[in-house]
């Protein structure tokens, strides 16, 4: 969530500046003019300037300067169409889009009557924190699964922070890997066997659609789009469906449990490949893991490489884990942060 103060310093007693940005961790660079000015004298023309520093360094990364407004005696709510035209002086790259980027910023305000030598009439300073949006993660079916059943249930998380999104659609489709092709490739080229751009949060593969088959391989992708001011797509994940025989000997399907960056309630598993999953923000070599008894003792430990996405395991428990006992995996992920999965075998 993003977090904004309000820095007061001296203003003029015939004006006064408050801005009107909205707390939401995603600010475009319009925003930024959302204003209230509050002329509690004559009538005059103004223009205002803008320097946006970062709060870390102190650095001055945007300056910028406005046309001229005509303000009457009153409160007058602005936005970046009133002050045109707007001029920007940035000393970053990834200033140049819409959006501000991830961090900490102060924006300072100062409004200038537009006369021979500007008077400075008002002036503000916000504090702005931005926090980095994380896109939706696909939940099931699991990368590469075999599913016995001809109309698979589709299921994600949205993006976070779910709170700045106020009118998120999802678009899922299914296409047909073909020989010599990418999930990737399937995805953005094939006609899509199925395809749905109403979906609100998961979906079914319908009996309408072209009947999937055994022994293809199939690719499946969500979009989520926030109006015109988010887009952004999941990895591409593929599974297909098993042949008669082997639904005929198909043994209790086995699910990847999510890690979390808390523990939560300890499922029941049996002593064989313990299958987890966990979603990791940038790929890292040698990520740790442990497995811990009940009384916090190492009963295991390794290292596994991540990769930028949804990562799953298959961890073999071996003789050391006995039944009945509950134990505890921790894998260490991307900037140290935590991911737990407790769990009893049966």
């Amino acid at each position: 969530m993003g977090l904004l103060a309000l820095v007061p310093l001296a203003v003029s007693a015939q004006l006064t500046v408050n801005p009107q940005l909205t707390v939401s961790g995603l600010v475009q660079k319009d925003g930024l003019w959302n204003l209230a000015l509050e002329n509690s004298g004559v009538d005059l023309g103004v223009n205002i300037k803008l320097s946006l520093k970062d709060a870390t360094t102190g650095q001055t990364i945007l300056f910028a300067t406005t046309g001229n407004l005509n303000l009457v005696s009153g409160e007058k709510f602005i936005r970046a169409r009133d002050l045109q035209p707007i001029t920007y002086l940035l000393s970053r790259s990834d200033l140049s889009g819409q959006y501000l980027p991830q961090g900490s910023y102060l924006a300072c305000y100062q409004v200038f009557q537009n006369i021979q030598t500007p008077l400075l009439l008002a002036q503000q300073c916000i504090t702005v924190k931005i926090d980095p949006i994380i896109p939706p993660v696909l939940n099931g079916p699991v990368d590469n699964g075999v599913l016995d059943d001809f109309n698979p249930a589709f299921s994600w998380t949205p993006p976070t922070p779910i709170g700045i999104f106020d009118s998120l659609t999802y678009s899922l489709k299914v296409a047909q890997v073909l020989a010599g092709q990418s999930p990737r490739e399937a995805i953005e080229y094939n006609t899509p066997l199925f395809m749905d751009s109403t979906v609100k949060s998961s979906d079914v593969y319908p009996s309408l659609a072209q009947k999937l088959t055994t022994g293809l391989l199939y690719a499946w992708q969500v979009t989520v789009r926030n109006g015109t001011k988010y887009h952004a797509k999941t990895d591409v994940r593929t599974f297909s469906i098993m042949t008669d025989e082997k639904q005929k000997v198909l043994p209790e399907k086995s699910e990847y449990i999510l890690l979390l960056p808390q523990a939560g309630d300890s499922y029941e598993v049996h002593n064989e490949p313990l299958l987890a999953r966990l979603y990791s923000f940038a790929p890292q070599s040698a990520a740790p893991f442990v497995f811990t008894d009940g009384q916090g003792n190492v009963v295991s430990k390794g290292t596994n490489d991540l990769v930028l996405g949804e990562n799953t395991f298959a961890f073999n428990l071996g003789s050391n884990f006995q039944a009945g006992n509950t134990y505890k995996l921790a894998v260490t992920g991307y900037n140290g942060q935590n991911y737990f999965l407790s769990f009893t075998i049966k």
